[in-house]
């Protein structure tokens, strides 16, 4: 039995390579062609159905992070190695607003945080991840290593989005000096300058994560 099913794995092995490559069409149900052409090209041939099915989601997940939030595949057809399948895209959701909630406007003024770069700007959940890590990076180097930043107060209205930002700085660390372990025979004030830390100081994520590669340069 062992033999047998070998055998038939192998012709099975060969009859999916023997398939070739398979295709896909994706048919527009709101839009024009062009718009799949133009701004969301896709993949045509694949390997495998694995990959156009990969493709797919990849596509679907491109229109998400443009605003098309109710992007959806909604019919399928197949004709021997073509998929077809029916494309409903919606309409492109914007921001009314995104204003702030309790941030210190100094920190919103330090990253470029502008109320009026989002309003009636198309949605998308990329700028969004990067405005929320651009808060929390600063927060990290300016002493609130355990800051927490988010948006709240999402309101829908119109296919149209407003949020605010939030701020949770929680407590100022910082840093008074330097404990040297062992017998190395070297200042406090020369292992500072060396590392950068200019004491006392606030506490500054980007510099910490230095400290080991520095350390391990010096020659004792």
């Amino acid at each position: 039995m062992r033999y047998v099913l070998f055998i038939i794995l192998l012709f099975s092995g060969a009859a999916l390579h023997a398939q070739g490559t398979v295709l896909l069409k994706i048919i527009p149900a709101d839009k024009d062609t062009s718009f799949l052409t133009k701004d969301f090209s896709y993949k045509r041939n694949f390997p495998d159905t694995l990959s156009r099915t990969i493709e797919m989601k990849r596509l679907l997940s491109r229109l998400y992070k443009q605003g098309f939030l109710e992007a959806t595949f909604t019919g399928f057809k197949s004709d021997s190695n073509r998929l077809f399948a029916t494309l409903y895209t919606g309409k492109q959701w914007e921001w009314a607003s995104i204003r702030n909630g309790n941030a210190d406007d100094l920190i919103l003024d330090r990253i470029g945080f502008r109320e009026r770069l989002y309003s009636g700007k198309p949605f998308s959940s990329e700028e969004v991840s990067a405005l929320l890590n651009e808060l929390l990076t600063y927060c990290e180097n300016n002493g609130y290593p355990f800051a927490a930043v988010r948006i709240d107060s999402l309101k829908v209205q119109d296919q149209q989005l407003s949020a605010k930002i939030f701020v949770n700085k929680n407590k100022l660390i910082t840093i008074d000096s330097i404990d040297v372990k062992g017998d190395a025979k070297i200042s406090n004030k020369y292992l500072s300058n060396y590392l950068g830390l200019r004491l006392p100081a606030v506490y500054q994520e980007d510099v910490i994560k230095k400290v080991t590669s520095r350390l391990s340069e010096l020659p004792f």
